[in-house]
């Protein structure tokens, strides 16, 4: 169940990942496997930080207590709690302490007989991202770069977690201003994408990642073709706010190749993604858009109503 939720959550499927690990909670309290539960427990609470927090931190209460009380606890437990714990402090800006709670988890993960793939690229993703969060970009690359490694030694590089990783990798590389390697970072991860033929809702995340790079280093022409596939998957998949961010994107690379008409159309479609002023992200990258595009066309009056 674990594995499978973890899969989901690879995929950016939240629900599924809470009703499997929720299973899992339910037969660990059954079958009084206090390894598991605790196990479930902080999986929960990793899963449940960003929509419900309190609720987050009350699994990892209960989860880290019992693990407390575990005379043997298996590889996976502490691992998964101090993820958890880690992933719930750098959400409340305690980053020094969540760096330490993951260097732990390395030690576990050294010392066990068993490796597992699964468990030490979970801690290095967080790592990854509490170093981005605290702008220490250079060790959130090198992190990056064990996962990849590890992930394709595994036989998983063309996985959509792999091409997760890397878009992430060539956004941190752009931020350092290293933006050819940001390219071309981005342009292995196509190759991999494109022949792995996944078209869901995690690809049209990482096109448009790619595509926002594209328009910053004026490459015009293939940030437009890459912005539409990502709009055309967002949009199949009902990926309705990526649809609308897509449509943004759209205007923004047809703004930077002064082609007016077309920024039009595209603000117009965005426009329909936005309800009473949200997604409030969505809107305001859309009135300043607007506020472009009435500039460059000499409608200064239109450009400050927008």
């Amino acid at each position: 169940l674990f594995d499978v939720a973890q899969r989901y959550a690879n995929l950016g499927e939240r629900n599924q990942e809470r009703s499997l690990l929720l299973e899992a909670e339910r037969l660990a309290r059954l079958h009084d496997d206090d390894n598991m539960l605790a196990a479930g427990l902080c999986g929960l609470a990793n899963a449940n930080r960003m929509a419900n927090p309190a609720e987050a931190s009350n699994q990892l209460a209960e989860g880290l207590a019992l693990y407390e009380t575990l005379s043997a606890p298996n590889t996976e437990t502490p691992v998964d709690c101090a993820v958890a714990h880690a992933r719930i402090e750098v959400r409340a800006g305690n980053n020094d302490a969540a760096l330490i709670t993951l260097s732990k988890a390395l030690d576990v993960l050294d010392e066990s007989p068993v490796q597992s793939v699964r468990l030490r690229v979970l801690v290095l993703s967080s790592l990854s991202q509490a170093y981005f969060r605290i702008d220490q970009l250079t060790d959130a690359v090198d992190q990056w770069d064990q996962m990849l490694t590890l992930l394709d030694n595994a036989g998983r590089g063309r996985t959509l977690l792999y091409q997760r990783f890397a878009a992430n990798k060539a956004v941190a590389q752009q931020e350092l201003g290293r933006t050819r390697e940001a390219l071309a970072t981005f342009d292995e991860l196509w190759r991999r994408s494109e022949s792995s033929q996944f078209d869901g809702r995690g690809n049209a995340i990482q096109l448009a990642q790619y595509a926002d790079l594209l328009v910053d280093v004026g490459q015009f022409d293939r940030a437009t073709e890459t912005y539409s596939q990502a709009f055309e998957i967002a949009d199949a998949t009902g990926y309705v706010r990526v649809a609308g961010a897509m449509q943004l994107g759209l205007a923004k690379a047809s703004l930077g190749d002064s082609k007016l008409e077309a920024a039009r159309e595209y603000l117009h479609a965005a426009d329909t993604y936005i309800t009473a002023g949200k997604p409030v992200g969505l809107a305001h990258g859309v009135r300043m858009r607007w506020a472009k595009l009435y500039r460059l066309e000499g409608d200064l009056d239109a450009a400050r109503q927008a």
